[in-house]
């Protein structure tokens, strides 16, 4: 059940436990059976897809400007012909896929986070249960008013734990929810499109604040070829990497504590996004999750110092966005 307010929307999930913490053979086959379910009935295969067209209104919220209200659209082809656009006021991101090469069109530095957390939950073909995905239970409740199977896991090839929870209809197996690192997508109101159950309702919270959601339409178009996919004059291919890393942070800057806070608690935290360059250097950054104007001032001057090995694309440095955390802690 959803509170009502749109803001401040919490998924309760009601459980009866069905297996012991800890994995065995037969909790994990349940899971894999219950993900199975999911794609055989959820996931897009872009090899078998018919052409087909996908449009959205959706309101990202929580900004410091207010809530922003925008529209995307996907006009797929084939597996390599096929174009996406997010605009929300101001700004525009455009991606096309033609033939073998991608081009893609930003017109800011940053992708704004909320649109980043939308574009990963409309991804539909992107899902699924992970090789080091350790299973601890697998429990039976309600997300909202349907029944649902639900597994709680952990992620145990990161460094440290990531929990993960997540619910599939008991009815027909569609994804409803997932949990992970303090995320939360609500996935609802299937139709049918070329053999598939696609969710026409999308919404995604932050600790449990309501981030972005989002309306969407499937059509069919057996009319679209790959012809019709146009690559606009200008734009140039991006280097697609066969082979890529991750940054390595190497060496980092504590924040200064402000005297401002001087003899008070103090337990907040400044998510920021940064562009790290070839060097291992930050470039710029740009404040996601805020604290207020004077932690956020501050923990982007201590990014500033960070020091990164930077992120390998087929062997060659390569400048990259990354999400990094500033916590202040006091008292």
């Amino acid at each position: 059940m959803l509170l009502p307010d749109r803001r401040f929307g919490v998924l309760f999930v009601l459980f009866i436990a069905i297996a012991a913490a800890g994995e065995s053979k037969a909790l994990r086959q349940q899971a894999e059976e219950l993900w199975a379910k999911a794609e055989a009935v959820s996931k897009l295969d872009p090899q078998k897809m018919s052409p087909y067209h996908e449009e959205a209104t959706f309101t990202l919220y929580g900004l410091s400007t207010g809530d922003l209200k925008g529209k995307y659209h996907k006009e797929f082809a084939d597996e390599n012909d096929w174009v996406e656009e997010f605009r929300a006021g101001d700004y525009q991101q455009l991606s096309i896929h033609k033939a073998k090469d991608l081009y893609k069109h930003e017109n800011s530095e940053f992708t704004p986070h909320s649109v980043e957390l939308l574009a990963t939950a409309l991804a539909s073909q992107k899902f699924g249960f992970l090789p080091h995905e350790k299973v601890h239970k697998i429990r039976q409740g309600k997300v909202g008013d349907v029944d649902a199977s639900c597994i709680e896991s952990e992620i145990t090839d990161a460094g440290f734990p990531l929990k993960r929870l997540t619910c599939f209809s008991q009815a027909d197996g569609t994804l409803l929810s997932e949990e992970f690192m303090q995320h939360t997508v609500l996935r609802s109101r299937y139709q049918p499109l070329d053999g598939k159950l696609l969710p026409t309702h999308v919404e995604v919270q932050q600790a449990g604040v309501k981030r972005a959601d989002a309306d969407l339409t499937y059509r069919e178009d057996p009319g679209l070829s790959a012809a019709m996919i146009k690559v606009p004059a200008g734009m140039q291919p991006e280097h697609q990497c066969t082979q890529i890393t991750t940054p390595k942070l190497q060496s980092r800057a504590d924040p200064i504590i402000p005297d401002s806070y001087a003899g008070k608690p103090l337990h907040s935290t400044v998510t920021l996004e940064i562009v790290v360059g070839t060097d291992g250097r930050v470039k710029s950054s740009f404040v996601t999750e805020t604290a207020g104007a004077e932690l956020d001032h501050i923990a982007q001057q201590a990014v500033r110092q960070w020091r990164f090995k930077p992120s390998l694309c087929d062997g060659m440095p390569k400048q990259v966005k990354v999400q990094v955390e500033v916590n202040f802690r006091g008292m």
